[in-house]
């Protein structure tokens, strides 16, 4: 093979080498972008969910407080009440 030739062939390579390199680069960088923007999301679902069952569980917590101080608020308080 005529050493212009393998020289042409090199540079096509090279040419062939980048371009995939470039797209794969490419690639890369927008799947990290689609997946970073999907995990943030989640994370900003999961702080609502979060956020709304603390509250549902304070809710309870002093709805369950008040039952108790009032059942016993009915119970006897000395032998004799008994």
């Amino acid at each position: 093979m005529d050493p212009q030739n393998w020289i042409a062939f090199g540079g096509f390579l090279l040419a062939l080498v980048t371009t995939v390199g470039g797209a794969t680069a490419y690639l890369h960088h927008t799947i990290h972008a689609v997946v970073d923007k999907a995990v943030d999301s989640a994370k900003s679902e999961l702080k609502g969910e979060i956020k709304e069952l603390r509250d549902e569980t304070r809710a309870n917590h002093l709805h369950l407080t008040h039952r108790i101080d009032g059942l016993y608020s009915q119970l006897p308080r000395t032998a004799q009440e008994a």
